[in-house]
């Protein structure tokens, strides 16, 4: 009797049983074959030199909206989350891209245009049927964050903690011959990159870093280049890591001695030592901003902890035993 009851029990909740193995076996909706799992790291990398945002659209409980409408919707969420994310980038020292874009409307149209042709991807792979979009902008590029925000980044061009104080108009000429006379120059310094290592320092990456002299001259900004390729490649690179050469010669590199300035996060000025190299070497990259030749910047790491005075040790029962305390004078007594 007792096995016909498990029996019976059996054959009726067998359909159930199925239908919960269907479920999470994932065998109600197949992957397609070339589903590709997306990358969860998303933001601002100086690095790679892109902003990577995702989207999220689709509701598989409903059938209302078509499948092209879902793909929009999680198109337009990426966008939304691109847009937050430049508009905390940095543009340089003092100022960033929100600021820029509120002091010139002319710079948001354009900015809509680089984010609108940020390249796409879409991912299907899910068996909740939810349909998610990754955004791409690059940083660099004739269709890139650079080239469409550079008009924001043409001021200030003095550094304005630097305590000899000049007029900007001079600096403005000075860096103008410069610019104008590079193609006509003819020094080979032989370097094809310029490094400064600024670890442990309070260093932070930037759309258009400035390198000033000790005495507070502009040397190089990539945002002042007058050439016709400008923004096509990164002149100015940012690493985390430890320098290597590689298989490339060594001569080929340059290090040089620079230095964060006070209340400064985003500018970097260059030893008098090195001044003069790095200012060839600045002009070589306007003539030529599609060469080999480029400035790499590593950062990153610990702040250094200077004043900072060790914790207390509580002392053990037998080192107060051992230590007399010292004891007050004793006081005289008034006659």
């Amino acid at each position: 009797m007792k096995i016909r009851f498990s029996e019976k029990l059996i054959n009726s909740y067998s359909p159930l049983c199925l239908l919960f193995a269907l479920i999470f076996s994932g065998s109600l909706r197949a992957e397609p074959a070339n589903a590709i799992e997306p990358p969860f790291s998303s933001g601002v990398d100086f690095i790679k030199q892109t902003v990577t945002s995702f989207g999220l659209a689709g509701t598989p409980w409903e059938t209302k909206h078509s499948y092209e409408e879902e793909r929009a919707r999680a198109w337009m969420d990426a966008l939304h989350h691109a847009y937050e994310k430049i508009m905390d980038i940095r543009l340089m020292e003092g100022a960033n891209i929100k600021d820029s874009v509120l002091l010139t409307p002319s710079l948001k149209m354009r900015l809509g245009q680089i984010i609108l042709a940020g390249k796409r991807t879409f991912f299907e792979g899910d068996n909740s049927g939810l349909i998610r979009c990754k955004v791409v902008i690059p940083l660099s590029g004739v269709m890139s964050l650079r080239s469409a925000l550079f008009l924001g980044a043409l001021y200030p061009r003095r550094d304005p903690f630097t305590a000899k104080k000049t007029q900007a108009a001079s600096q403005t000429a000075e860096f103008s011959r410069i610019t104008t006379e590079a193609s006509q120059i003819s020094t080979d310094t032989g370097f094809l990159q310029v490094v400064i290592d600024v670890r442990g320092t309070s260093f932070e990456p930037s759309l258009f870093p400035r390198f000033f002299s000790e005495n507070g001259e502009l040397l190089f900004q990539e945002s002042l280049l007058n050439h016709p390729h400008r923004f096509s490649r990164p002149l100015v690179r940012f690493s985390q890591d430890a320098w290597s050469p590689g298989d490339f010669d060594r001569s080929k590199f340059l290090f040089v001695d620079g230095y964060v300035p006070p209340l400064s996060r985003n500018d970097l000025k260059i030893f008098s030592s090195d001044e003069d190299v790095f200012r060839d070497f600045c002009r070589e990259l306007e003539a030529e901003p599609l060469g080999r030749r480029e400035i790499l910047i590593i950062y990153g790491g610990e702040l250094p902890k200077d004043g900072a005075l060790p914790k207390a040790v509580p002392q053990s029962k037998e080192q107060a035993k051992g230590e007399k305390s010292p004891q007050e004078p004793a006081r005289k007594r008034r006659r």
